[in-house]
């Protein structure tokens, strides 16, 4: 249904445009609402809870496609969006068709419903349209506020914007509108397909259920089932819809038919297996039978007819394979043995597996005639809507076909019994192993399927692990993972030296994607098949991958005794750069212990031996790590360039994860010295490729590095949503340093409305600090932790200290400043040892006179009156 007013295609009749609100004329009548009684009386009742509280709730409704979701918002919708409801109701969705800007989806077309916008207004009448809009709730910047709403509706380059919003403004700006709507009446938020939304549209979500704190707001998100999980909504906060039973499909179908009585039960059967419970499906089922006769609404009460399989096809599979038996027997054929080879099929390939038990007679090759009946076959199939001509580019010379969609070919393979079967599979391979020089991952788990089909695992393992070391290039995490676990199902467990590379590339592939204990067990197998080979280079390399992994979770102890083991069996098997990476991570483990000459020798000797091998990439890793040594020697411009040159190393060699790795360290340096704008720039590069290639752990460490420096820009409210994200990943995988960072970031994000709040981040990530060795992260966080304990106890500490100091005689404190003080002197004797170790001398002196004052203010003048003399030395010593 096209709406006459905007002309927006409507996917579910209803009575007006949910994209401008205007009447639907000639609107079908709607769906009968049956089967979801429950599910709406739950949603009434979350409402009812936010009438009541005034607090905002967020809940979720999820289920498959045509179960429903829809039909059960659009009753909710009906029921309380009207003129005698007390609340009012906006509906926002992903855009159903292309648009050039939309990049916040579902809000955009919530806004647009909100803001009353026709979507044939151009930029300038839009923006007049929003300032009248919001005018009535009295913006408190209105500029920022139009900026912020104009964003999200696609608006970004008129004159009067005075430059683009940047997402933090754009997420405020809905915050403040829709809480300035919620004041004059509750507000319901429909927000259908969720699963399918942007990413900046997934973002304002996360930022609304985070920062909208008050007001009667009741946000309703539609998804699937594997969506919920990132919607972040309370235990209890979900209904998922499950399909109709059989009483229920029968009742729908009397109210889509008009019938009074039940359908008879063959029939019901029939409806049943062919929907599946699916209101959706059951919809399309009774328009089936209203076509074939079964029932008429001229006439009261069901007719079965003579030949139920007659009755047209009710889903979609019947529907295929019933488009796929009107077609003529040499097409069924071209189709079916193209289903058998694949998603895609080549015509040589069809030739091969026609040819399967075929003896050629004299004179008949080349086989033309054969090759163009099958291409004719094809191009038949094809516009009967089952296949299409696909590019040969990894197959040159070879035309190549697909099936229009993997429900096509689900079905036609599920039907595609040839046999013999395994000498197909096996020739069809063979045909593939000839020509797939250049083969895609695609094509290659094509072959592998075959050789596995075929009855040669041996080589469907060579396959898969090809497929998984060419995704794995192209960042493909998880087809990666799939395609190297189909490699080891296929491999004897005597294949140690094979089952080796795929353990130590599931390892890595598992780590890169913040699975920390499924990669320690993948190294641990690889250790096991090592042991069973005796490979002692193998064996050190799954021990200095196990060793790092506890190196992570701040387990020093353990980490050297499996780094020094792992060294050592390098060092018998003549592994020069095993070695060499041992040393490098036993440096590691020393800086984080504190041990900086120790960390710098090991990196120093790790980089000599590396140098001499001419192992580029081991040598930028080790000038990183020399960098952060120089960093804690508190010699910044020497750590500044030992980075750069290790990052212009990886750049050459293409090394994405180096590239990061120095990215990172870049950024956290320049964020310590105070210049933002380079540093910014270093953690933006990081976190973009730690998103292109897959990796959590470093995305983690970009967002958490990315929400401290937006703090110190600019007090940006997407830090926050950076830091939740970075914090969640950190702990999903066990970064103690990255989830410290990432609650100092939240922690800065509170400080200002919510101290309390603010301390406890601190608290936690002081915690972490302490546990893993991080000196520098500690550092922050305590100073961080007692300039707000001083801000709390809200004592004039330098004129209280001085009119002590001189004698005076002064009320008492009150007891809430008097704790706070005292949790400041705690923080601070515990700064000035962590600022003493990493030679930051200013944060030292400051520290140092800080405690005086407290001191002195807490009445302990003589421990005020030494820190002022340590802090003067420390000062001259400078």
């Amino acid at each position: 249904m096209i709406c006459p007013a905007c002309l927006y295609a409507h996917g579910v009749p209803g009575d007006r445009c949910v994209a401008c609100g205007a009447p639907l004329a000639g609107a079908e009548r709607p769906r009968p609402f049956v089967g979801r009684g429950r599910a709406l009386a739950w949603l009434d009742g979350q409402l009812e809870q936010v009438q009541k509280t005034g607090r905002p709730r967020f809940v979720a409704v999820a289920g498959q496609p045509g179960v429903g979701r829809s039909r059960l918002l659009e009753e909710f919708r009906r029921r309380h969006d009207n003129p005698f409801s007390d609340v009012e109701v906006l509906h926002g969705f992903p855009v159903k068709r292309a648009r050039a800007a939309d990049p916040f989806s579902p809000f955009g077309r919530l806004l647009h419903v909100a803001l009353g916008i026709d979507e044939r207004m151009g930029p300038e009448p839009r923006l007049a349209r929003i300032r009248e809009a919001i005018a009535p709730l009295q913006p408190p910047a209105e500029a920022q506020a139009v900026r912020g709403l104009a964003a999200v509706l696609g608006i970004s380059t008129a004159p009067a914007l005075d430059g683009p919003a940047d997402p933090g403004e754009a997420f405020a700006a809905v915050r403040w509108y829709l809480a300035a709507r919620a004041r004059r009446a509750p507000l319901v938020m429909l927000l259908e397909g969720m699963d399918r939304a942007s990413a900046d549209g997934r973002r304002l979500y996360a930022d609304l259920r985070v920062e909208l704190d008050r007001g009667p707001v009741l946000v309703v998100a539609e998804t699937t089932p594997a969506g919920v999980g990132t919607l972040g909504v309370a235990p209890g906060g979900t209904r998922v819809l499950a399909p109709l039973d059989r009483e229920g499909v029968a009742k729908l179908l009397q109210a889509l038919t008009d019938q009074p009585g039940a359908p008879p039960e063959r029939l019901l059967d029939l409806v049943l297996m062919a929907t599946g419970g699916n209101p959706g499906a059951v919809h399309e089922a009774a328009g089936a039978l209203l076509a074939a006769g079964a029932v008429s609404p001229e006439r009261v009460g069901w007719r079965l007819p003579d030949d139920v399989e007659a009755l047209p096809p009710l889903t979609q599979a019947s529907a295929i394979t019933a488009d796929l038996a009107a077609l003529a027997p040499e097409v069924q054929a071209a189709v079916t043995h193209a289903a058998f080879i694949g998603p895609v099929c080549w015509v040589g390939a069809l030739l091969a597996t026609m040819r399967v038990g075929r003896t050629p007679a004299p004179g008949t090759w080349p086989d033309e005639p054969q090759r163009a009946a099958i291409t004719d076959a094809l191009a038949v199939a094809r516009a009967a809507g089952i296949l299409e001509r696909r590019p040969d580019a990894d197959l040159p010379g070879e035309p190549a076909w697909g099936f229009v969609s993997e429900a096509v070919h689900g079905t036609v393979q599920r039907g595609a019994r040839l046999e013999p079967a395994r000498p197909r599979h096996r020739i069809i391979a063979a045909w593939l192993m000839a020509r797939a020089v250049r083969a895609s991952p695609a094509d290659l788990a094509v072959l592998a399927e075959h050789h596995e089909a075929g009855g040669d695992p041996g080589r469907a393992a060579e396959a898969w692990i090809e497929a998984g070391r060419r995704l794995g290039l192209g960042h493909a995490v998880e087809e990666a993972i799939v395609a190297y676990d189909r490699a080891l199902a296929c491999l004897e467990p005597t294949a140690a030296h094979q089952r080796i590379a795929v353990h130590h590339a599931l390892g890595v592939l598992h780590d890169r994607a913040g699975r920390s204990t499924v990669s320690d067990a993948c190294f641990q197998a690889m250790l096991a098949d090592a042991w069973a080979l005796d490979h002692r280079a193998k064996a050190g390399a799954a021990l200095n991958r196990l060793g790092r992994s506890l190196r992570r979770q701040s387990r020093h102890a353990d980490a050297r005794r499996l780094l020094d083991a792992g060294r050592a069996l390098f060092a018998q098997a003549g592994d020069v750069a095993g070695v060499a990476a041992s040393v490098d991570d036993l440096g590691q483990v020393a800086l984080l212990q504190g041990a900086l000459d120790e960390a710098v020798e090991r990196f120093r000797e790790a980089l000599e031996a590396r140098r001499e091998a001419g192992d580029e990439r081991g040598v930028a890793l080790s000038l990183t790590n020399i960098g952060r040594a120089m960093r804690e020697a508190g010699d910044p411009d020497g750590a500044e360039a030992a980075f750069q040159e290790a990052a212009s190393i990886r750049q050459r060699i293409d090394d994405a994860a180096g590239q990061i790795d120095t990215a990172l360290a870049l950024a956290e340096l320049r964020l310590a010295g105070g210049r933002l704008e380079a540093a910014a720039e270093a953690a933006d590069r990081a976190l973009e490729l730690a998103r292109a290639t897959s990796s959590t752990g470093q995305a983690a460490r970009a967002l958490a590095v990315g929400a401290l420096l937006r703090m110190a820009r600019s007090g940006d409210p997407a830090a926050a949503l950076m830091a939740r994200e970075a914090l969640e990943l950190a702990e999903q995988i066990g970064d103690a340093p990255t989830a410290s960072r990432a609650l100092r970031a939240l922690a800065l994000t509170a400080a200002e409305g919510a101290p309390g709040n603010a301390l406890g981040h601190l608290e936690r990530a002081i915690g972490k600090a302490r546990r893993h060795g991080d000196r520098f992260e500690l550092a922050g966080s305590l100073r961080m932790a007692v300039t707000l304990h001083l801000r709390l106890a809200d004592v004039d500490l330098q004129s209280r200290a001085a009119e002590l100091r001189a004698g005076a005689t002064l009320p008492p404190l009150d007891p809430v400043a008097v704790e706070h003080l005292q949790e400041a002197a705690e923080g601070l004797q515990e700064a000035i040892t962590v600022f003493d170790a990493v030679h930051d001398d200013r944060s030292a002196v400051w520290s140092r006179r800080t405690l005086a004052r407290v001191y002195e203010c807490l009445g302990e003048l003589a421990e005020g009156q030494a820190l002022r003399a340590a802090a003067a030395r420390l000062e001259a010593s400078e």
